[in-house]
């Protein structure tokens, strides 16, 4: 049996993430961080966890996640969200200038703000939320868990994926907030093979990415239920 052009297009799509995002990052490229490749190539390993289902990205800077999701799972709808309005103008535009890929996916970009009264007219919504390197900021832990608190479904199986490097202590203090709000959580480490094979190989000196270290680097793979 040939490979379906959805498969290939999954494929291709894997490889160039992961490539990309397990290099040096260029100095005149910051607005894109590892992490938001490492989740995107995490979420094509995973299409069947999106297939007929509702996802939003949170803070999702350029989208790239919810734009893949929305490609290739055969989710039933993709919400790629941000707190800044002129990111999220940046959104739509990428959203519109791919819009033939999408195929029967419904993807739409929003304006959304990490509080419980921001998520309140879209609580008990998504099946899936995703999330990369949100949680460095401390000061915005408990809106953030109150978001994901309130937006995810209620009824059925629904869960928050992150990927976030450590930070010093952020992620821990998340985690803080996160089971003092009655959700449950996991974290791994080794989440896919080639991307700690990857990480391996910069530890023990690969100098493609001068001065890495895991602490600030390296995105943990954190799942968060009711």
């Amino acid at each position: 049996m040939e490979p379906s052009a959805t498969t290939n297009k999954a494929s291709s799509l894997r490889w160039a993430l992961l490539r990309r995002a397990l290099l040096r990052r260029p100095a005149s490229d910051p607005g894109r961080w590892p992490s938001e490749e490492v989740l995107a190539y995490y979420c094509l390993l995973q299409a069947d966890m999106f297939r007929s289902k509702k996802v939003i990205e949170l803070g999702s800077g350029y989208g790239l996640a919810g734009l893949v999701i929305g490609m290739v799972t055969e989710a039933l709808e993709v919400v790629i969200s941000d707190g800044n309005p002129q990111v999220v103008d940046y959104i739509q535009h990428n959203i519109n200038a791919n819009l033939a890929a999408f195929g029967g996916t419904k993807v739409k970009s929003m304006l959304l703000h990490w509080n419980q009264e921001a998520a309140s007219d879209i609580s008990d919504s998504f099946d899936v939320i995703v999330a990369s390197d949100c949680t460095f900021f401390k000061e915005f832990h408990k809106g953030l868990v109150q978001t994901v608190k309130f937006l995810l479904r209620k009824v059925g199986r629904s869960e928050a994926i992150f990927l976030s490097p450590r930070r010093g202590d952020s992620l821990d203090k998340f985690l803080v907030e996160v089971k003092e709000s009655g959700l449950h959580y996991s974290i791994d480490d080794i989440y896919d093979s080639k991307v700690w094979r990857r990480h391996e190989d910069f530890i023990a000196g690969n100098d493609s990415w001068p001065n890495y270290e895991k602490d600030h680097c390296y995105p943990l793979l954190v799942r968060v239920h009711l």
